[in-house]
């Protein structure tokens, strides 16, 4: 896949304002009891709907994308450049203070595509370089068209046949915002958005504005609130507006996955089961390991629709079942997300094949790779030789479709459909009931 380097020159916006950092948009869920971006992890990928919205702390779920080191900033054709030279390349640093926000901007990211920043100078640093893959935004032969959707508006629909693992969408976003001020602050903080905006390119900031936005607050915000995704970039989190994705309509058995790849600065769609031609393309904006009731509660509250997808069309006696079935998923993954990987490893690899099968059941692809995940180390862990090899392989596939490629934990699952009696987990489980060593204690689960 060609690449180019991608040099950060960003135009003045003369505008900032002083802030209490907020370190961890969920530590300041934690504190003030209310929660912003309900995280869905397809097992820890960054795939959440970043529209504010009240949300019980028991519904927010683990999430810890794998993040790679980013490079220095480089200069096409040309040597690094260090931070005090930042000023000749139209940087805006203020006095340099951490803790201030700033509106940067590139209008010539992604061909001219352009991309506005909302951050603080020490955070900015993280995006010195990224290397924006050549099919970014084509938008020359899209697998899909879009359409009035009865009851819904606008929507995206397949217009051929599309396969478990096909490529959708990849779009860099026009807009990213720091969530640590986003909701904490007033006053000036309310601008910085909107200079952002208004200093895309026109065809990009004409773009912004066909999006819908909700009708409680001003037009930028309004359009950030029920559009914007959760990603992060060097380790914080920032609201992502991708106009392109954003036309994907809710289902709460979604037939797509994304992921955000914070090297690329891109934002990927695929499919996650086959889709026929015809047929609406459709993600979740929230976690979809929740009652109806509750479900349909957030949906209202934030974007104001009851949901009508074929799981909350239930008669009332199927509708409890699911239900039924939803409580015994959110128990299970609590048990293995809860504890340490040494104690889950201990469970009976059946327990994990319970998970896996509620969720296939339930109709729930957003994060089965993480039960496929438990079970090949459980079954690893019990000297199951070929139910290891079996779950692994199947692993592999969900969490590439759910965190791409380049996922750290796809490593360790590689070899264990190779080898999987050469692997740490092998048989620990058999061996510490007879005093042995289990392993040698290496974290390979960690993203």
């Amino acid at each position: 896949m060609s690449q180019y380097l991608v040099l950060w020159r960003v135009q003045t916006i003369t505008y900032h304002i002083f802030h209490n950092q907020v370190d961890s948009l969920f530590d300041f869920i934690m504190r003030q009891h209310i929660s912003a971006c309900l995280c869905i992890g397809l097992l820890e990928a960054s795939i959440c709907h970043a529209r504010l919205f009240e949300v019980a702390k028991d519904n927010l779920i683990h999430l810890s994308s794998s993040q790679i080191p980013l490079g220095p900033l480089v200069k096409l054709g040309g040597p690094s450049v260090s931070p005090t030279d930042y000023d000749d390349y139209g940087w805006t640093n203020g006095n340099n203070n951490s803790d201030e926000y700033h509106a940067y901007h590139f209008k010539e990211l992604a061909g001219g595509r352009g991309i506005s920043v909302v951050t603080s100078p020490d955070r900015i640093r993280h995006f010195e370089a990224a290397t924006v893959p050549s099919d970014a935004n084509d938008m020359s032969s899209p697998p899909y068209e879009e359409r009035h959707i009865p009851g819904k508006g606008r929507g995206l629909v397949a217009t051929r046949m599309l396969y478990k693992g096909d490529k959708i969408l990849l779009n860099t976003p026009i807009l990213m915002v720091d969530s640590s001020g986003y909701d904490s602050l007033g006053g000036p903080w309310t601008s910085l958005p909107r200079l952002a905006v208004e200093n895309l390119p026109p065809e990009t900031e004409k773009l912004f504005f066909s999006m819908h936005g909700a009708s409680d607050t001003d037009d930028v915000r309004g359009r950030i609130d029920v559009n914007a995704y959760d990603v992060r970039i060097g380790g914080h989190q920032y609201f992502a507006v991708l106009p392109e994705i954003a036309r994907i309509n809710h289902d709460c058995r979604p037939n797509t996955n994304y992921y955000f790849d914070e090297n690329t600065l891109t934002q990927m769609v695929v499919a996650s089961r086959d889709i026929a031609p015809g047929t609406e393309l459709s993600v979740t904006y929230i976690n979809p390991v929740q009652e109806r009731e509750h479900r349909n509660d957030n949906l209202l509250a934030t974007w104001g629709f009851n949901c009508s997808c074929s799981v909350c069309r239930l008669p009332p006696h199927l509708s409890r079942r699911s239900d039924e079935r939803v409580e015994d998923i959110a128990r299970l993954q609590a048990e293995y997300e809860l504890v340490d990987e040494g104690e889950w490893m201990g469970y009976p690899p059946q327990k994990a094949e319970a998970l896996i099968s509620l969720l296939e059941e339930e109709g729930i692809r957003t994060n089965i790779g993480n039960a496929y995940l438990y079970a090949a180390f459980t079954h690893c862990a019990h000297g199951n030789y070929w139910e290891t090899v079996r779950h692994a392989n199947t692993a592999l596939d969900w969490i590439s479709l759910s965190d791409g490629a380049d996922d750290a934990r796809l490593d360790s699952l590689r070899e264990m459909t190779r080898t999987p009696d050469e692997e740490a987990c092998w048989k620990s489980r058999t061996e510490s009931r007879q005093g042995g060593g289990g392993g040698d204690g290496e974290n390979v689960l960690e993203p």
